[in-house]
């Protein structure tokens, strides 16, 4: 198991003496955008629950994030510098007319604890792996994505720092709202994160919200 208090001294959020680009990186490495600065967010959720062995899962595999979003308090894990191509997404934004192919090369990826899109049986919830919903049914939302129906609520702590983030990343890199964008939106079939968990309501209204947030 990943010692998460070593990973929070390396990689913690906000944006205090942390690596934010990294000059270190081979140039393979390196976001393919102009001076290597992310030019978009992708949101996702991760359909599993417990950030120790989110964490533990992510380092053991070939995919990866630059940040993840704990559940019970909001608390920011950044996994790698926002100038390092992380293997989150890799379809097209947007895809009618992509101006950006294979969005890991030029957006960071944000993962929110979460369990995801769940299905009504007997009254009561499973999991995307057919598994009983431990969280609390009364944190479950219905909303119509993608022929899915029901999904686990971000918490409040959750949003906040999603929000906090994605502020900080338009604020720094002259970040596009419209290129702050769900999983879902920039592939085809097989995608739904994050889309039923915020209660602003889909990326749409999202990214709405965001507009919202920089004009107060």
């Amino acid at each position: 198991m990943i010692d998460l208090s070593k990973i929070e001294t390396k990689w913690i959020y906000p944006k205090v003496d942390k690596i934010v680009l990294d000059p270190q990186l081979d140039d393979n490495k390196k976001l393919k955008t102009e001076w290597n600065r992310p030019q978009g967010i992708v949101l996702h959720h991760t359909a599993g629950n417990g950030i120790e062995g989110l964490l533990d899962w992510f380092c053991s595999t070939d995919l990866s994030c630059h940040f993840l979003i704990g559940k019970k308090k909001g608390q920011i894990i950044q996994m790698a510098p926002v100038n390092y191509i992380c293997t989150h997404a890799g379809g097209n934004w947007p895809l009618d007319k992509p101006s950006f192919v294979n969005v890991n090369l030029s957006f960071v990826g944000i993962e929110i604890e979460n369990t995801g899109q769940l299905t009504k049986k007997n009254g009561k919830y499973v999991d995307w792996n057919g598994k009983p919903f431990i969280g609390d049914p009364s944190a479950v939302r219905e909303r119509h994505v993608l022929d899915e129906k029901y999904w686990e609520a971000f918490t409040d702590f959750q949003e906040k720092a999603v929000f906090d983030i994605c502020l900080w990343l338009i604020e720094r890199f002259d970040i596009k709202i419209d290129n702050i964008i769900g999983h879902y939106e920039c592939v085809k079939t097989g995608k739904v994160d994050p889309a039923g968990g915020f209660s602003q309501g889909l990326m749409p209204e999202v990214r709405d919200y965001i507009r919202e947030l920089i004009q107060m």
